[in-house]
């Protein structure tokens, strides 16, 4: 999928792309990721392919070295075709240039693609733990920028 481009986004795509993706709907309201960010260095990203948004990625400053790939996602009917990985590498390319050494990103045991991506792209599991409310296993895997 070659005619998939990435692009800086307003958040009202953020948010629109958010919506149809299953496994977020659920989990946060949109209004707390703009009071989580609103203080924040942040950069929100979308994939698309002509008028068709397929995913997005939202992350920020946790300091001036480290840069936190913080929520996205792919509809569902977009996945398979490399969007995540080019939202990850967007992303990548755009904290080196701003002058981040590390990226860090967290993963639930139920988003094993994303695992396997993020191991594939050299990013280290730095840690495991388990979510007091959930029982959920959380993975904290970082990558140096070179």
């Amino acid at each position: 999928m070659s005619d998939i481009t990435v692009r800086i986004a307003s958040l009202a795509e953020i948010e629109k792309v958010h919506r149809n993706v299953p496994e977020l709907r659920e989990s946060a309201d949109f209004a707390g990721y703009l009071m989580r960010i609103d203080e924040a260095d942040y950069l929100p990203l979308v994939a698309q392919q002509g008028e068709h948004l397929l995913g997005f990625k939202l992350g920020y400053a946790l300091n001036p070295v480290t840069f936190y790939s913080w929520v996205g996602g792919v509809i569902p009917d977009f996945r398979g075709m490399g969007v995540a990985l080019k939202l990850l590498e967007y992303q990548e390319a755009w904290a080196r240039q701003q002058g981040y050494k590390v990226i860090q990103v967290k993963s639930r045991e139920q988003f094993s693609a994303m695992r396997a991506m993020l191991s594939k792209h050299h990013y280290e599991c730095l840690s495991t733990q388990t979510d007091d409310e959930t029982g959920d296993m959380r993975y904290l895997f970082r990558k140096q920028l070179l």
